[in-house]
């Protein structure tokens, strides 16, 4: 219940449930959907490669097996995205790795036979 207090100093009272009710309905209706919950972050580039944690856990990331990554700028690699568990995307890059392919880049030659 709201109190509205008018010039001559005496008290009204009104009901102010449907004034609450479609206040809180447009504050639901204003929050963002789909963001990420995920966070991915290059800790650390080094003359051999890239380190980057995600989910408690470190990767690293060897020039050997991933080229693409030596000679692109800083900040496009520092800006990586996770939005799915364990798939990486490097925007700016169009880079797209999952855990298994850095953990295991023997099984995803990067020429064809």
């Amino acid at each position: 219940m709201a109190v509205t207090v008018p010039d001559e100093g005496r008290a009204q009272v009104r009901s102010s449930r449907k004034s609450r009710r479609s206040s809180r309905n447009a504050t639901m209706r204003s929050r963002k959907l789909g963001e990420p919950t995920l966070k991915a972050e290059v800790t650390n580039i080094s003359n051999h490669g890239i380190w980057l944690l995600s989910r408690g856990k470190e990767l690293f990331i060897p020039y050997d097996d991933f080229p693409w990554f030596l000679d692109a700028p800083l900040g496009k690699i520092f800006n990586v995205e996770e939005n799915i568990p364990e798939h990486f995307y490097w925007p700016e890059l169009d880079i797209d790795l999952t855990t298994e392919i850095i953990e295991h880049p023997e099984r995803f030659p990067l020429k064809s036979k």
